[in-house]
């Protein structure tokens, strides 16, 4: 009888089903155990299917899946309008219809359009993870930069983000993946620059034993604010030097400021190769704990500022530098520095307050700056970081270079966390508002003092901040315009048959990137480490921009100038490798894709067909579920199958 049979139980536990991961049937499985829940380990028995025959489940899912279809065709020519009401009319009438549909106002059919195909939301029911110290992990690639292409564990990035040109890649041509997961056999992390001779695992925050630093102490600090104090200055220079000729304080964030300025200043000057940072950070971490955060002073914030704004992100390590700078702006706010202290001085009198009241203007505005610069390519919102509202810090007049460039990065982070916290909206950006961004960004620019808009013009203490000031111009309107780029391209429709709105954005796009490898290309005829590590990520950013175009347009006019472009970037990697190494496995992926696209498919047909969708993960591919960037590979297991049966080169 029925009841005597065995109970038939699922072989994945519930917890491994809900987050959509592979589980061993164990009691509990080792995934349970890896997440501390082993008590939620639990199998749920099969519910028994009622369906009559085998025969009759597939013609029910037949008839389903012909009438999901229908649906969709009708809601794509006639949305809105059911198919009753549609019955209704002749066929003229619903050629008619349909023409109106398709024709209406510019505003809106971008508006549609461009969200139809690029939808921002991330909503998931899988867990963003990530674990940036993991043990084998290879240093020169991090969740944001997708240089590794085989992240198991991701963190939210968005729209703006590298992940989405990947996907759109791989999307477009399915063999590059292949071809590139290929390279990636034959690269050797062993030499990578983060880890230490000891072996692999012992990284960067793990240094069982570090030499004494090549570069002096003085020199560090000369460099500092020959070149990061110029772009964001957060310190008075004099009472710092004063302080440290001294050498009377031992205080906790004292030493760690210290520290973190050497740091800087240890990757201003030197050569590629050069470790004296990791030396310095090593002290300096001593001292960055769970007690710094309760030290309400400004060096503790000055700290966290360099280490969150710079440094984390120069060891690829963004998601910690996010949590960092986060921390920081709690800090500021505690501090009081969100409110303009142009009354202490008639409170306490102008000669006791000094600098300080400047010095803390100065200091919000780096940490604002520092964190919009940090995360305008990961898609994620700004969370208040600056509002009118609540904040009425203003920056006093000055003649001091460094304060006009801070007052000149402040107007353009302004721009830019408006431009960040509308992608991250749940609602899809139009055309029309890229157009006004774009002009208020070329604005900002246009508006700017000679010599930090041409370089023939610029003294050379300014180079530094006019290279990452014109790195981030370019890059800002490379993000407005490289969302219509991907849509186009995930879309897969002849260009001519956009409109002319979003012909003009892709073509904004497009010269944009080539503009900017051209620009990075003029700054690199006196390299200087901290220049060379801000420009490789705006280079890899504008390549991957010439790329998608060759891909998704082969036969473009334009194709020339794209590959010029490129070839041009990937010539500036190897130039610039000894002075930052992650620059070499920039130029790997790079080169990879663009080797790639330029085969015909039967060229890198011996490539076996060994590849899970399960292991899309590892690229990032799909781990999200709406969406234009996510929608690029709904369908595509079945697609790919089909190539695997249809086709010999499988």
């Amino acid at each position: 009888m029925r009841s005597d049979k065995q109970v038939k139980i699922n072989r994945s536990c519930i917890e491994c089903r809900r987050r959509k991961v592979r589980c061993d049937g164990q009691q509990p499985c080792s995934n349970c155990v890896w997440y501390v829940v082993a008590d939620n380990c639990q199998y749920q028995p099969r519910r028994r299917r009622n369906c009559s025959s085998n025969k009759a489940g597939k013609q029910i899912a037949a008839g389903t899946a012909g009438q999901s279809a229908h649906d969709t065709i009708l809601n794509t020519l006639f949305p809105g309008s059911s198919a009753d009401e549609l019955s209704k009319l002749s066929r003229a009438e619903l050629l008619q219809l349909a023409q109106e549909e398709h024709s209406q106002s510019p505003g809106t059919a971008e508006h549609q359009r461009l969200g139809e195909a690029s939808d921002q939301t991330s909503d998931t029911d899988d867990e963003h993870e990530w674990n940036e110290r993991q043990e084998n992990q290879d240093p020169a690639a991090d969740d944001v930069n997708g240089l590794s292409l085989q992240l198991n564990l991701k963190s939210y990035l968005g729209i703006s983000s590298v992940r989405a040109a990947l996907r759109t890649i791989f999307r477009l041509n399915p063999s590059i993946r292949d071809y590139v997961r290929q390279r990636i056999a034959t690269w050797d992390v062993s030499n990578s620059w983060c880890f230490a001779p000891g072996g692999v695992g012992v990284g960067l925050h793990q240094e069982p034993q570090l030499l004494s630093p090549t570069i002096d102490e003085e020199t560090c600090i000369d460099a500092y604010f020959l070149h990061a104090h110029e772009m964001t200055p957060m310190l008075d220079e004099a009472d710092f030097r004063a302080t440290w000729k001294e050498g009377t304080r031992t205080d906790g964030p004292w030493i760690a400021l210290l520290n973190m300025v050497l740091v800087m200043g240890s990757m201003s000057t030197g050569s590629g190769d050069d470790e004296s940072h990791k030396f310095y950070y090593s002290r300096a971490k001593q001292y960055i704990n769970i007690e710094l955060f309760g030290a309400g002073c400004l060096e503790s914030l000055q700290t966290l500022c360099i280490l969150g704004g710079y440094y984390l992100h120069y060891v690829n390590t963004p998601n910690m530098a996010h949590a960092v700078m986060g921390a920081a702006f709690r800090i500021a706010i505690g501090l009081g520095l969100h409110r303009d202290t142009a009354t202490l001085d008639t409170k306490i009198g102008a000669a006791k307050a000094g600098s300080r009241p400047q010095l803390r203007r100065q200091l919000w505005w780096c940490l604002v700056c520092l964190d919009t610069w940090s995360h305008m390519t990961l898609g994620r919102p700004s969370q208040g970081r600056w509002d009118p509202k609540t904040m009425n810090v203003s920056l006093s007049e000055s003649s001091d270079s460094a304060t006009l460039s801070l007052d000149h990065s402040q107007t353009f982070c302004k721009i830019a966390t408006r431009v960040q916290d509308r992608f991250a909206h749940l609602e899809p950006i139009s055309i029309s508002e890229l157009k006004a961004f774009d002009v208020e960004v070329q604005n900002w620019h246009r508006n700017l003092p000679p010599e930090f808009r041409y370089r023939e013009m610029c003294p050379e203490r300014l180079l530094t901040s006019y290279s990452f000031m014109s790195n981030r111009f370019f890059n800002l309107r490379l993000l407005l315009y490289r969302p219509v780029l991907l849509s186009y391209a995930n879309r897969k429709v002849a260009y001519d048959t956009l409109l002319p709105e979003e012909q003009a954005a892709i073509n904004s796009c497009q010269e944009i990137a080539c503009n900017a490898i051209d620009n990075i290309a003029s700054g690199f005829t006196e390299p200087n480490r901290l220049r060379v590590w801000n420009s490789v990520w705006y280079l890899y950013q504008a390549t991957m921009v010439t790329l998608v175009s060759l891909i998704a347009d082969p036969n473009h006019p334009n194709v020339s100038r794209w590959k010029a472009s490129t070839e041009k970037s990937l010539q500036l990697f190897q130039i610039v490798a000894p002075w930052t190494k992650p620059a070499d496995r920039s130029r790997d992926v790079l080169a990879s894709i663009y080797e790639a696209s330029q085969l015909p498919r039967n060229d890198i047909s011996d490539i076996p067909f060994d590849f899970q969708i399960a292991e899309l993960d590892q690229f990032g591919l799909n781990a999200f579920s709406g969406g234009w960037q996510w929608d690029a590979f709904n369908g595509f297991e079945e697609d790919y199958q089909q190539q695997h049966t249809n086709t010999a080169m499988w």
